[in-house]
């Protein structure tokens, strides 16, 4: 009773502190904050100590959620969330007993399961249990009654007596009038209100999160496939994969005339479909291991069709890097492009994981490192900073003198339209640039921040690439003040097409 009233008096405090923290306020700061007192929480109220192997964790949920506080970029600030709450629950669960580095895969999904449905139910045995002191103590509350009942009484008197006071004098009743706004009053409800919300679901969220809970039980019931069916499936598998690398090898590593076999040139071909290979790789390395946890023998046969399958995927995963890098080549770097970039060095890093798994016999606990890797990628990606990233080697590409193909050109639209994590790279760089493409991005930096204010956030909402947003546009409006940009006869289609964009 003692400790499920601790995690309440816990989860409120929880609940308290992320309406101060997050109403009103934009991800910034506050969630950095707000992951430190969750995992201070988590840890006051362990059973356990976390194990040696599971310590990563709460390190790299302390990391992403940094980056919340760093990054502003949609897309990493999505996924550099959802990381948090995952890794958040991943410790709680270790705070428990539970070594989840060293799960095996099924029992594993079944501990991802529970902990994702805890928030939802578990609050409610310890909200019952942590009330019953309360309840003890109501007796002692009874005392109060007649006070609250004289208080009530009172009230139509006191009505009356202010309005005759409010009729008796003017500077009483302008006071009166003041002090019980409706309007104002209005406000404050909604405001109270909206607090209140978030303060009760946080609260909620946490005492479900937190609450103590029984270890799952290891699956005992185990599915399987014959090793003929997968070993059939495989050479399946592997035939079609096979005929699909011999047309790579010989048209986009080998540099075959592609216009008589497909109808296009080779640049066309090579810069198609390197997304849909990637989606096929990703899709046949889940595959893989969801047959190796199923087969029930493993024969040299099924071995040596793995490992082919395996290895062919490799080629088409470098044929997937091969277009990607012919695409970038020609037309520079976008944020897609480098997540696609992020997505292949995942997919690659999965197939070497499941290769080393197959090899040491450790398939059911392949999951553990390959989520290990995917979030230290991910952590690469947030510190490189994708908009900057493709705004300075954009820049660094059109000033490139050996750059001969013509799509090298300068594009302030593209550039602009990448947000305010561009923008100190492009303001910074801004007088590198020649002049007839320094004159283009400034006419599209005018046109995009001109109406922009540069007001100072919060510190609950302080993000260091807002911050130096901030100080870019204060910086431009300085630059443009009372001049506005011209507008070079090369941009005005580009300007005016950008602007519908926009616009829509």
């Amino acid at each position: 009773m003692r400790r499920a009233t601790l995690l309440l008096a816990i989860a409120a405090a929880f609940g308290l502190s992320s309406q101060l923290l997050f109403y009103r306020e934009r991800l910034g700061l506050n969630f950095a904050v707000a992951t430190i007192l969750f995992l201070g929480f988590a840890w006051t109220t362990r059973t356990a100590g976390v194990k040696r192997g599971d310590i990563w964790m709460p390190a790299f949920a302390l990391a992403f959620a940094t980056f919340v506080a760093v990054r502003i970029d949609a897309a990493v600030v999505t996924f550099d969330i959802l990381a948090v709450l995952s890794l958040a629950l991943a410790t709680t669960v270790s705070t428990r007993g539970v070594e989840v580095s060293r799960l095996r895969f099924p029992v594993l999904i079944a501990e991802a399961l529970r902990a994702a449905t805890a928030p939802l139910w578990r609050a409610v045995p310890t909200l019952r249990i942590g009330s019953a002191l309360v309840t003890r103590a109501a007796p002692q509350l009874g005392g109060a009654l007649p006070y609250l009942a004289g208080s009530l009484i009172a009230v139509p008197f006191v009505l009356l007596f202010a309005a005759l006071f409010r009729a008796a004098d003017p500077v009483f009743a302008r006071s009166w009038e003041d002090l019980f706004d409706p309007a104002r009053w209005w406000d404050g409800i909604a405001e109270a209100r909206d607090r209140t919300i978030i303060a009760v679901a946080v609260a909620w969220f946490a005492a479900g999160t937190l609450a103590d809970r029984d270890r799952a039980s290891t699956p005992r019931a185990r599915m399987g496939i014959g090793c003929q069916v997968a070993t059939a499936f495989l050479v399946s598998i592997a035939s079609l994969f096979a005929a699909f690398v011999y047309v790579q090898i010989a048209y986009l590593f080998g540099g075959r005339d592609t216009a008589a076999a497909a109808s296009m040139t080779f640049s066309e071909y090579a810069r198609r479909g390197f997304v849909e290979l990637l989606a096929v790789a990703g899709l046949v390395g889940a595959t893989l291991f969801a047959i190796e946890l199923l087969v029930t023998r493993r024969s040299r046969i099924y071995l040596a069709s793995l490992l082919s399958v395996i290895a062919l995927t490799g080629v088409i995963v470098a044929s997937s890097l091969y277009r990607l890098d012919l695409y970038q080549s020609a037309y520079g770097w976008s944020e897609l492009r480098l997540y696609a970039l992020a997505a292949i060095v995942a997919v690659a890093a999965g197939l070497a994981i499941l290769v080393w798994s197959i090899q040491v016999g450790r398939t059911a606990f392949a999951m553990q490192p390959l989520v290990f890797v995917t979030l230290g990628i991910a952590l690469i990606v947030n510190a490189v900073g994708p908009s900057g990233f493709v705004a300075r080697t954009n820049i660094a590409r059109s000033l490139d003198r050996s750059a001969t193909d013509a799509v090298a050109r300068l594009d302030p639209w593209h550039l602009v339209s990448l947000g305010h994590g561009a923008l100190p790279d492009l303001v910074d760089l801004r007088s590198s640039l020649p002049d007839s493409d320094r004159r283009c991005l400034d006419y599209a930096l005018y046109l995009r921040y001109r109406l922009e204010g540069a007001e100072s956030s919060s510190w609950q909402s302080w993000n260091v690439d807002r911050e130096r947003a901030r100080e870019a546009i204060v910086l431009l409006k300085e630059v443009f003040s009372g001049v506005k940009p011209n507008d070079p006869g090369a941009c005005r289609y580009a300007a005016s097409a950008w602007m519908r964009t926009s616009s829509a």
